[in-house]
């Protein structure tokens, strides 16, 4: 049994609209009754149950378990058959289904509160869906029917995942508070298994680290086809060290000294020779030609952010430093190895050669590999440039900093202001619906205006226990819970959060909790 069983507190709301909490973050106070209904959440319909447990971690910081709302019984399983930005085309969709003898009709995706993000459009499309199920199972059956007469292209989903409609819920919620004052341990950012290359688990990581909690961090390359797999997909720095260029100009984390800043941050990255001969830096401790969520320079299909898509680009310089793995990745091109002095100590005519601490290795592909070649033949001193800039203007990477990738930003000086479009979430209205106005699992970061720091999971795409939240909803959450600057860090089957040793969230993974790229850390 955990220490923290012994000191936990509970603070239980009753299901009844009129009774309420406030949890507190210095210490544990016993729960109040309230009519006052600010002290809820906002999460769906009015007057929703809601129950608070709270527990002290440590002198400084606080677990908070909220569970909202119950499944409606008016929620169903269904078949999506399409999403499509023009009526008239779902309108055909539908007539031809109805002539093939299913009962299709058409769901208009409006987005409600269209003034709250860039996106700023009431009308996003529309969905041809067919049927109304009790369970998955049937809905499965019935798609397996479809795809046997021929019907391609068709998912089953749940009507509450929908988050361009009102909801009961349920929501399971997990909140991580810190009081920066008197919190004596520390929250920074850690890789997994402290490299790029590889992932693990949260859990492992706070074992590893022998911390009190964590969650996991930012965005990150899943599978080889991608490029290489725990590479975070955005900036990465850690311990004052940049492991990782930006996507475009993202919001990020900005963790030292145990305190937290949401800003947009972007990386220049450049080298330059003795002979006056420079270079962009296309990135840094990346599969070369492979540019998860682009955001980069001469990348096709564009150089815009566009979340999870893979850019390609066949000419690039990359930099590595020992942090990447043990070696660069294979293939053709040219590499040379620079020391601390930026003196080269050995070319490579091909790439995938040793990475040795405190050496850079400098690895290209295509018309860059020429360039590289041909500077190497002259014996110079090489000089290299890693500029990281938040809200447009250089900053100083600090020894103990960390900066953790996500995006969109979520909430910017108390008002809900998502920037989705501009961080690479709207690149098509059909994409944009299912990611940022469906509801999934979160993780979001919130910083209170006394600097108390909020790291917060919710559970999603399980309709018993927790159905997810989209952006809009994130926001308002964020700002329930008290903060004035907020984002949204990576979600889907990577939210996850340990308290004390015990994974407290479920992850919606049907194999359980998924390896990730990097982990938010708090250590006694």
């Amino acid at each position: 049994m955990h220490n923290s069983i012994l000191r936990k507190t509970f603070v239980t709301l009753l299901a009844a609209a009129t009774l309420s909490t406030t949890a507190l973050a210095e210490g544990i106070h016993h729960g109040r009754m309230s009519t006052d209904r600010s002290d809820q959440l906002s999460l769906g319909k009015e007057n929703l149950p809601e129950t608070r447990q709270v527990s002290r971690l440590a002198e400084g910081a606080t677990y908070t378990h909220i569970h909202r709302g119950y499944l409606s019984k008016k929620s169903f399983y269904t078949v999506d058959a399409g999403f499509y930005e023009d009526h008239q085309i779902a309108e055909t969709k539908k007539k031809e289904l109805r002539k093939m003898g299913y009962e299709a009709t058409i769901h208009p995706v409006n987005q409600k509160n269209h003034s709250m993000t860039d996106v700023n459009q009431k009308e996003i499309g529309y969905v041809v869906r067919i049927g109304q199920f009790e369970s998955e199972d049937k809905a499965k059956q019935f798609q397996e029917n479809l795809s046997q007469k021929g019907i391609e292209g068709t998912s089953v989903t749940f009507s509450g995942y929908d988050g361009t409609t009102e909801s009961t819920g349920p929501w399971d919620i997990h909140v991580l508070e810190i009081n920066p004052k008197t919190f004596q341990g520390k929250i920074g950012s850690s890789l997994a298994n402290d490299q790029i290359e590889g992932k693990e688990t949260v859990t492992s990581m706070v074992a590893r680290k022998q911390a009190i909690a964590g969650t996991n961090g930012g965005y990150f390359v899943v599978g080889q086809e991608d490029g290489t797999p725990g590479d975070p997909a955005g900036i990465s720095v850690a311990d004052g060290k940049l492991l990782s260029e930006s996507v475009g100009n993202r919001t990020s984390l900005i963790l030292h000294d145990n305190h937290a800043e949401i800003s947009e941050t972007k990386t220049m990255l450049s080298v330059q020779t003795s002979s006056h001969q420079s270079h962009i830096i296309d990135g840094m401790n990346r599969t070369p030609g492979k540019i998860r969520s682009c955001g980069g320079t001469e990348d096709a299909p564009t150089n815009a952010p566009q979340h999870d898509v893979t850019c390609k680009d066949d000419s690039e310089l990359i930099e590595y430093n020992s942090s990447y793995g043990k070696n660069t990745p294979k293939g053709k091109g040219f590499e040379i190895v620079l020391d601390d002095a930026g003196n080269v100590v050995s070319t490579r005519d091909s790439r995938g050669g040793a990475i040795d601490k405190g050496q850079t290795v400098l690895s290209a592909t295509g018309e860059d590999a020429d360039w590289l070649k041909e500077q190497a033949k002259s014996k110079q001193v090489w000089t290299l440039s890693n500029k990281v800039y938040k809200n447009g203007k250089e900053m100083d990477l600090l020894k103990g900093m960390d900066v953790v990738n996500g995006g969109p930003s979520l909430l910017h000086q108390g008002e809900i202001d998502i920037d989705a479009k501009k961080e690479g979430f709207d690149w098509s209205s059909d994409f944009y619906y299912h990611f940022a106005l469906y509801r999934h699992p979160r993780t979001l970061v919130g910083v209170k205006a006394d600097g108390h720091i909020l790291l917060v999971t919710v559970d999603g795409r399980n309709p018993n226990k927790s159905i997810g939240v989209n952006f809009r909803e994130s926001a308002e959450l964020l700002k329930d819970l008290g903060a004035v600057d907020g984002m949204n860090l990576d979600g889907g089957g990577s939210s996850t959060m340990v308290v004390d040793g015990k994974l407290v969230n479920h992850p919606s993974d049907a194999t359980g909790e998924r390896p990730i790229g990097d982990g938010i850390i708090i250590s006694k």
